[in-house]
């Protein structure tokens, strides 16, 4: 049938609930490939695709350390807006770094070890008078 096809690569979203769950922008894809041998991908997979069903633009990008075949999708930007407003009225425990409430606990200590040792000062001078 004519018409205007796209070579295009295939691929299928992770299954994989800690994957899914590390963005909410970010969606992990693994990439269709032919045949993998030693973590390189030795053969691609392509199909054509008629351009009529496309429904939206995709932005694909490699994820960078993971597996060959490892892809992330980045969400529509028309869903951000929504995104970001769920995330305004939820805010997340995970927003706060455990190493955020390690550095305010030091920050506390010092500030009372300096003042028991500015009180310890104190008195020393006023032995000395």
């Amino acid at each position: 049938m004519p018409g205007l096809y796209a070579i295009v690569e295939s691929a299928y979203m992770s299954n994989d609930e800690v994957e899914l769950n590390r963005s909410e922008i970010l969606v992990p894809y693994t990439k269709e490939v032919g045949r993998l041998e030693n973590g390189y991908v030795m053969e691609q997979k392509f199909y054509l695709a008629d351009v009529e069903a496309f429904d939206d633009p995709a932005v694909v990008i490699p994820d960078i350390g993971g597996e060959p075949t490892a892809y992330f999708l980045l969400k529509n930007r028309t869903q951000w807006c929504e995104q970001f407003v769920e995330w305004l009225e939820d805010p997340q425990e995970d927003d706060y770094s455990s190493s955020d409430e390690e550095s305010e606990d030091d920050e506390q200590q010092n500030y009372d070890e300096n003042a028991v040792d500015h009180e310890d000062s104190d008195e020393e001078d006023e032995e000395e008078d």
